[in-house]
């Protein structure tokens, strides 16, 4: 989400699933349905940021973590093609560390990542991070090998920890072996949810 001046090709959405520019939120701020105590706040301090983002941060793209990137969908793809990595963007700048993987056996809500960064390959569901309980009760007992049940942000994750590394700092050459735990990781929790969804097993959405 960022001021309409940051993105470039109306298409590029730089790494994450979808783009919100400020614009389309002051036009859906501004419509009289919507009027409250506090609209008006929101809106100056929209314009503000707009105002502000004509000058502000630029993408600039890391030329190391752009590499890193491509050297981690060549490996995904020959280890294990059925998580379907995207072909990395051309631009990628030094913060982007979440690479999400797009199997097409899971719906909508449900996604793949690995947080490089943080050590983490974790199966979000969406909207469930307030329904731990029952993931808990659904899953507990059939997690995979040193994987747990956890919160991130509205998600509820099954996680599995790997080592973390910064692409920023560290060459790909030298993190292969860590990328590799973390595909064959990523690989297994699709393997183990395809394995849990049986006609006994309520749907959670």
């Amino acid at each position: 989400m960022a001021p309409e001046a940051y993105f470039g090709d109306e298409s590029e959405t730089y790494g994450f699933d979808a783009r919100v520019t400020y614009e389309d939120v002051l036009s859906w701020f501004s419509t009289p349905e919507r009027k409250c105590a506090r609209t008006d706040y929101k809106l100056a301090l929209l314009r503000v940021a707009i105002e502000r983002g004509g000058t502000g941060w630029q993408l600039v793209p890391d030329p190391k973590v752009g590499q890193f990137w491509q050297e981690y969908w060549t490996l995904a793809n020959r280890l294990a093609p059925q998580l379907s990595m995207p072909p990395p963007k051309s631009q990628i700048p030094a913060g982007s560390h979440f690479i999400v993987f797009k199997p097409a056996a899971l719906p909508p809500n449900i996604k793949l990542k690995h947080k490089v960064r943080y050590g983490n390959v974790d199966l979000e569901f969406r909207d469930m991070g307030s329904r731990l309980a029952e993931m808990d009760r659904l899953y507990r007992a059939a997690l995979p090998a040193n994987a747990q049940i956890d919160k991130a942000g509205k998600s509820a994750v099954v996680r599995a920890r790997v080592e973390p590394v910064d692409m920023a700092r560290q060459d790909f050459a030298s993190s292969e072996a860590t990328m590799r735990r973390g595909i064959e990781t990523a690989a297994r929790l699709l393997d183990w949810y395809m394995s849990t969804q049986h006609p006994t097993m309520p749907a959670l959405s």
